[in-house]
C-alpha cells in the first residue's frame, strides 16, 4: 500500500521517474486509484521475459544498472493496483515454513524474527484485491489472475484481502475505514 511518510522524498522521487505513478496513488482517497501494489518475482530472472509492458524504476540505492520494472499499464489505469517485478539482488529469500525459515542459511539471523508473529500466522495463503471501475482484460490484469492464490476483482471499492494458514484460526480483522485491508487468520 502507498504511505507518504516524507513528502519531499515523494517529490524527489517523483521527478527522477516520471513515468511512474506514485503521486497520483498516494492521493488515492482523493481521486479513486489504486494504493495496491504487487510485487513479483520472475523465475529465471530475465528482463525480456517480463509479461507485459514495463517501465524501469531505479533508486540512489540500486546499484547502477539495475531497475525494478514496473507495469507500464498502472501509470495509464490507476484503478489497476501498481505491479512490479524485482531483480534477483534484492529479492528475499523463500520459504514455505518455520521450520524451512530456521534452516535459512543467514551470517545475521536476527531479521528471522521479523517473520515470526505473536498471533500464530505463518503463511499468506490467497491474496484477494479488490477494486472500482478496474478493466479485468488488460495484459497485466490477465497476468496477475494467473498467479496463483492470488485474484484481482472488480468491486464497489479498494479493498485488500490477506488469508493467513488458510483461515485456520477462524478469525478476521477489518481495518476500514482507516485502511481498506481485512486480514483473515
Amino acid at each position: 500500500m502507498i504511505f507518504v511518510y516524507d513528502q519531499k522524498e515523494l517529490e524527489k522521487n517523483n521527478a527522477k521517474n516520471k513515468d511512474l505513478d506514485f503521486t497520483e496513488r498516494a492521493n488515492f482517497e482523493k481521486n479513486g486509484a489504486s494504493p495496491f501494489s504487487i510485487a513479483l518475482k520472475v523465475k529465471d530472472y530475465n528482463i525480456e521475459k517480463i509479461p507485459f509492458e514495463k517501465i524501469n524504476y531505479h533508486q540512489d540505492w540500486m546499484e547502477e544498472n539495475l531497475n525494478i520494472y514496473s507495469a507500464k499499464s498502472s501509470k495509464m489505469n490507476i484503478k489497476e493496483p501498481s505491479v512490479f517485478v524485482v531483480y534477483p539482488q534484492i529479492e528475499s529469500g523463500s520459504f514455505e515454513s518455520l521450520t524451512e525459515l530456521e534452516n535459512f542459511p543467514s551470517e545475521d539471523s536476527s531479521w528471522k524474527d521479523f517473520f515470526k508473529h505473536q498471533n500464530g500466522a505463518q503463511k499468506i495463503t490467497d491474496i484477494i484485491i479488490t477494486s472500482s471501475d478496474l478493466n479485468l482484460n488488460t495484459k497485466t490484469i490477465k497476468t496477475l489472475n494467473g498467479i496463483k492464490n492470488l485474484a484481482i476483482k472488480n468491486g464497489k471499492e479498494h479493498l485488500m484481502e490477506l488469508h493467513f494458514d488458510n483461515d485456520i484460526q477462524g478469525k478476521s480483522f477489518d481495518l476500514r475505514p482507516e485502511l481498506p485491508l481485512i486480514i483473515y487468520l
